[in-house]
C-alpha cells in the first residue's frame, strides 16, 4: 500500500478572512495534493509564523495593515529563509506580479483569478522551483568549495618545487664553490711540499750532517 504525503504546509497572509476562507476552501477541492493552512491576519504574525513553524509555502497579499507592495515581498523572503513566496495581488497589473518576482517571488496570483485547481498548483510549483533553486545553489557552493581547494593546494604545489628549486640550486652552488676551493686546498699542499722541500735542500747544504 502507497503512502500518502504529508499535507503541504500553507501559511496565507491576508487580512480579510472572507479571503482567507475561500483559500481554504479552494485547497480543500485540490485534488493532487493535501494542505495545511495556517492564516496570518498580519506581515508581524506572519514573520512570527516563518520564524518559528515548518512552512512549506507562503502566500501574501501585497497589501496588509502593516506593510504595503514590495516591502511586504522582502521581509518575508529575508525572515522565512528558503521558503517559497507567492504573492496576491488585488489588481490585474503584470508588472506588480514581474517586480515582486524580481524581488525573490516564486510566482503572483491576481485574487480574481484565483479558482480552481490554479492555486495549488501554482503553489506545488513554487515549491518544486524553489527547491531545485536551492540545489543549485549548494552546486555552486560545492563547485566554489572545491575551486578554493584546488587552488589551495597548487599554491602548496608551487610552493614546494620552489623549495625544491631553490634547494638544488644552493646544492649547486655549493659545489661550485667547494671545486675550487679543493684545488686550492691541493695547490698549497703542493706549495707547502715544495718550500719545505726547498727549506731542507737549503740546511743540507749549509749542514755538514746533512752530507
Amino acid at each position: 500500500m502507497q503512502l500518502e504525503s504529508p499535507p503541504i504546509k500553507v501559511l496565507a497572509v491576508e487580512d480579510d478572512p472572507l479571503y482567507a476562507d475561500l483559500i481554504r476552501h479552494l485547497l480543500r477541492r485540490d485534488r493532487v495534493a493535501s494542505y495545511e493552512l495556517r492564516w496570518a491576519k498580519s506581515l508581524a504574525e506572519a514573520l512570527v509564523v516563518v520564524e518559528s513553524e515548518l512552512i512549506d509555502v507562503v502566500l501574501a497579499d501585497l497589501h496588509l495593515p502593516d506593510s504595503a507592495g514590495m516591502d511586504t515581498v522582502s521581509r518575508l523572503l529575508e525572515r522565512g529563509g528558503d521558503v517559497p513566496v507567492v504573492v496576491l495581488t488585488g489588481v490585474d497589473d503584470d508588472q506588480v506580479g514581474s517586480e515582486a518576482v524580481r524581488r525573490g517571488a516564486q510566482d503572483y496570483l491576481v485574487k480574481q483569478e484565483v479558482r480552481g485547481g490554479i492555486l495549488g498548483r501554482v503553489l506545488r510549483y513554487a515549491i518544486e522551483r524553489r527547491a531545485a533553486e536551492s540545489r543549485e545553489q549548494r552546486r555552486v557552493g560545492d563547485l566554489e568549495a572545491a575551486y578554493a581547494e584546488l587552488e589551495r593546494t597548487q599554491g602548496m604545489l608551487l610552493e614546494s618545487e620552489r623549495i625544491s628549486a631553490i634547494g638544488q640550486m644552493a646544492s649547486g652552488l655549493v659545489q661550485e664553490v667547494k671545486n675550487p676551493l679543493t684545488l686550492v686546498s691541493q695547490m698549497i699542499d703542493y706549495l707547502d711540499r715544495a718550500v719545505l722541500g726547498a727549506e731542507t735542500i737549503a740546511r743540507c747544504d749549509s749542514d755538514i750532517a746533512c752530507r
